[in-house]
């Protein structure tokens, strides 16, 4: 009788702890695609703006020294844009 209520009482305790653990695996797994969503979209947004800032340096530097620089004064753009 003894033994019957040991071996229930560690078959229980067994079972919660699978429980528990199953639960924390998929808490893992969850968090674990939280981030590697938030990885893609923070690196779709670097590609982005890396795309943004690229064409603006382009931009810049293509009427830069159309607007910029002034042969009688200095080259004004080196200036401001070193």
């Amino acid at each position: 009788m003894l033994w019957n209520l040991i071996n229930t009482f560690i078959g229980s305790l067994a079972l919660c702890i699978a429980i528990w653990g199953l639960l924390y695996v998929r808490r893992q797994f969850e968090l674990s695609k939280r981030q590697d969503e938030n990885a893609k979209k923070q690196a779709s947004d670097d590609e982005e703006w890396s795309a943004k800032f690229g064409s603006a340096a382009r931009t810049l530097a293509s009427i830069g020294n159309k607007l910029i620089s002034f042969p009688q004064y200095g080259y004004g753009y080196n200036l401001v844009f070193p």
